[in-house]
This record gives C-alpha cells, sequence and structure tokens, in this order.
C-alpha cells in the first residue's frame, strides 16, 4: 500500500516533468513544427 503510493508519487512528478520539458521543447522549437 504504501510503496504503491510512493509509486504514484513518483509517476504524478515525473509526468510533471515530461510536462515542462514537452512544454519548453514546444516552446524552443515553435520555427519547426514537424513533430506536432
Amino acid at each position: 500500500m504504501y510503496l504503491q503510493n510512493l509509486v504514484q508519487k513518483f509517476n504524478a512528478k515525473l509526468g510533471g516533468v515530461n510536462g515542462m520539458v514537452s512544454l519548453a521543447r514546444a516552446l524552443t522549437s515553435s520555427s519547426t513544427k514537424d513533430d506536432i
């Protein structure tokens, strides 16, 4: 139960980091929108 909660928090934090990275990537590469 505790381990599952810990994994869930870790996944949430990882998802937040991935979201920020993708957002930053989208902002920096606004000139090349080939991958969108």
